[in-house]
């Protein structure tokens, strides 16, 4: 498989799911595979699965009513 070095890396590896999506689940399980290390963060406020558009609107509404920090 050779070294993943980043998720986008993995990412350009991953193929849809069952679904039809794409699962960042799976880019991160490849990262694992090739000895990489995982780190996590949490993160406060807001957040939205923008997996459908009307999400990624939502998210923009939000983004532009200032609901979100530059």
């Amino acid at each position: 498989m050779g070294r993943l070095h980043t998720i986008f890396h993995a990412c350009h590896l991953v193929q849809p799911s069952n679904r039809g999506e794409y699962e960042i689940s799976e880019a991160i399980d490849l990262l694992i595979q090739s000895g990489r290390t995982i780190d996590a963060i949490g993160l406060e406020g807001w957040r939205i699965d923008a997996g459908y558009p009307e999400d990624r609107e939502e998210a923009e509404r939000r983004s532009q009513g200032g609901e979100v920090e530059a």
